[in-house]
């Protein structure tokens, strides 16, 4: 009885000990399970359960110095690597029926890739491929990496070597399988592709129309994104630097120059220098870091790639509450790019988070940055025409406001310039009248001698005895006046004060006709050269003795024109040539040549001076408001209001500077 208890026991001890070993065994997955490619296979194989994985901490150069007992099993076919230095290896036991099978590893970027196929502990064929490779040098010439597979039982080992993270499907299909998939892709990245070349060329045209910088930065930003994503893909390898492979490890760089150009893009179209300056010294922060990042990748791809990636993720979400506070701002724009940034953010979320392995690889998700971008490069379009559109209406409203000021602008100026010769004019009037007034005194005393004469001759009777006496008197009385140098002074100052009053007269002419005050018309007939007559008139009661003016005036027809515009805009291109020689050394000796003549059907007005000439930097900017180098009119504003009075005309100034010699402004009128 205890014998047959004691074998009970042990045929017990033995069944529980077979179904806990069996419950092991099959409850851990155990690599060595053969895949089999049937004979008639077209279609991707699945490699679930047949990808065994090995980090190669110990820098191992061969496959067969591997150790088969560190692999681990992958339940997928998805390959992860991590931000490191180490390669991976990776093998699969295989059993291929079937002809014209590869093993595709869809990355474009891998660095290095080495391939074996290995039976009875022996190679029987090995394939080297990767960036780091020219592009001839690829068994097919396309981006991804494709791997004959012998037909035989064999294993396959392969050994990934890339210097950032990388997140990829592996899979084995036929070679007309994968040419029908190639050609898909190539439909959609060629559609994608296009589109991004139809936005850069149309904002290009939209540019050189409209010059506004915003749509400059969104050209730089949309190339940049072009040229990285056919990086991406591998393109560029493909068709830019095939046999220059060099150019690969400067990828992170690639994705550093669109990031700059968003950057850029987004401080002009939301005005963050105005509006948000505080925000924008953080901007200019991240381009530094990005240009730090940029010129760290000649020294290291990993530590490069590292630093692009995670400050992406960081300028995407201050990206985003910028566009929140310039909403907040009241920036009509905010809200537009709000909505396409954050649809951009999602997916490039989305992809980085793919990239470093931490989410299921799917289609989207491996082409989640190429679904962003397209959808956010054309959202973009849009709302740099609306932008564009805000800024046309405020500049429409401001040209508004300009033309109905503009005429008390002009206004304002030539009574600024006419208030700087109210001196001179007042000075000139009042020396005429103290002239005319002691002319007047002498004539008055003068003619008080002849009213005495006259009074004495009348009271002369030649009947009342001998007149003899008194005649004698009047005669000695007319020779103590002295008649002839009585009527010389006299003549001379009745002259005097005839020319006192014809300059004076002369001056309120001038004054009159340079302020047109009697014109009733905007649009008046005038002549040019009386014009330029009277301001140089007025301009000689407050010109120095040292500064002369020479006026040739030719022969000018009558024109319709803003008489009183004009007369303004000659007066500030004569007051830049009167400072010009005042900026001399002394004495501030000078001449200004008028000169006026009829060319085919144009005026030319021409002021030169021989003062001192203007620089590179103020030639540059002479017509520009606000430039107070030769200060015309009380804010700058008098050159600038020339330029465009004369181009209100249909005419032009053009300005040349010669140093030692001076300037010369000329002014070109058409007569219609």
């Amino acid at each position: 009885m205890l014998r047959f208890k004691g074998v009970c026991i042990i045929i017990i001890s033995k069944t529980f000990f077979l179904f806990v070993g069996l419950v092991l065994l099959f409850s851990h997955t155990i690599f060595g399970k053969e895949l089999v490619i049937a004979e008639n296979n077209f279609g991707e194989v699945d490699l679930k359960g047949h990808i065994a994985e090995l980090l190669d901490t110990h820098h191992i150069s061969n496959w067969n110095q591997l150790d088969d007992n560190l692999w681990d099993t992958l339940k997928g076919n998805v390959l992860n690597g991590g931000l490191t230095e180490l390669a991976y290896w990776y093998k699969i036991n295989i059993k291929n029926l079937a002809a014209n099978q590869y093993l595709v590893l869809n990355d474009p970027q891998i660095d290095q890739v080495d391939v074996y196929f290995v039976k009875d502990s022996s190679l029987i064929r090995h394939s080297r491929s990767g960036d780091a490779f020219a592009f001839e040098k690829r068994e097919v010439k396309i981006p991804n990496y494709h791997f004959l597979l012998p037909q035989d039982s064999y294993t396959c080992y392969f050994r990934i070597k890339k210097n950032s993270n990388f997140t990829f499907n592996l899979n084995i299909a036929s070679f007309k399988y994968l040419m029908e998939q190639r050609h898909n892709n190539s439909l959609f990245s060629g559609a994608y592709l296009g589109v991004l070349f139809v936005l850069i060329f149309f904002n290009y045209f939209v540019y050189l129309y409209v010059k506004e910088k915003f749509f400059l930065y969104y050209i730089f930003y949309l190339s940049s994104m072009l040229f990285f994503l056919a990086s991406f893909k591998g393109f560029s390898f493909e068709y830019l630097w095939p046999n220059s492979p060099y150019y690969n490890s400067f990828f992170p760089s690639y994705g550093a120059l669109m990031l700059i150009s968003i950057a850029l893009f987004v401080m002009s179209l939301l005005q963050t220098k105005t509006y948000l300056p505080r925000l924008t010294k953080g901007l200019y922060l991240f381009i530094g870091i990005l240009i730090l990042g940029i010129t760290s990748n000649f020294y290291s791809y990993a530590i490069s790639s590292a630093v692009i990636q995670y400050i992406t993720l960081i300028l995407v979400v201050y990206l985003i509450l910028i566009g929140i506070q310039s909403h907040r701002k009241g920036n009509k724009v905010a809200k537009f790019f709000l909505c396409s940034w954050s649809l951009y953010m999602s997916c490039l979320v989305i992809f980085i988070v793919h990239h470093n392995g931490l989410i299921v690889s799917n289609e989207f998700t491996r082409n989640a940055i190429i679904y962003g971008s397209l959808l956010e490069a054309v959202t973009l379009s849009f709302v740099s025409a609306y932008r564009l559109k805000i800024l046309r209406r405020e500049k429409d409203e401001a040209m508004s406001k300009l033309k109905k000021h503009q005429s008390e602008l002009v206004q304002s100026e030539i009574m600024n310039s006419l208030g700087k010769m109210s001196v001179g004019i007042s000075h000139k009037i009042n020396n005429n009248i103290q002239l005319s007034g002691g002319n007047l005194l002498i004539i008055d005393r003068n003619l008080g001698f002849l009213k005495k004469y006259f009074e004495k001759f009348e009271n002369i009777d030649l009947n009342d005895g001998d007149p003899t006496y008194k005649l004698q008197e009047l005669r000695a009385y007319g020779i103590e006046i002295e008649f002839k140098e009585l009527f010389k002074e006299l003549f001379n100052s009745l002259f005097k004060v005839q020319k006192g009053i014809n300059q004076t007269t002369e001056i309120s002419r001038g004054l009159n006709y340079f302020s047109k005050s009697d014109a009733n018309r905007s649009i008046i007939c005038t002549n040019i050269n009386r014009d330029i007559s009277s301001m140089i008139l007025l301009q000689r009661t407050l010109l120095p003795g040292s500064v002369k003016v020479d006026l040739d005036l030719g022969e000018l027809p009558e024109i319709h024109c803003k008489a009183k515009d004009l007369n303004q805009s000659f007066l500030s291109v004569f007051e830049t040539a009167v400072s010009a020689i005042r900026a001399k050394p002394l004495p501030n000796k000078g001449v200004i040549k008028v000169k006026t003549q009829l060319d085919n059907d144009t005026i030319i007005i021409s002021f030169e001076d021989d003062g001192v000439a203007l620089d590179k930097e103020a030639l540059v900017n002479v017509f520009k408001p606000f430039q107070l180098n030769r200060v015309v009119g009380n804010k700058g504003l008098g050159l600038s209001l020339a330029y465009n009075i004369v181009s209100e005309h249909g005419g032009d100034i053009v300005v040349e500077s010669i140093e030692g010699k001076g300037s010369v402004f000329t002014i070109s009128l058409p007569l219609k």
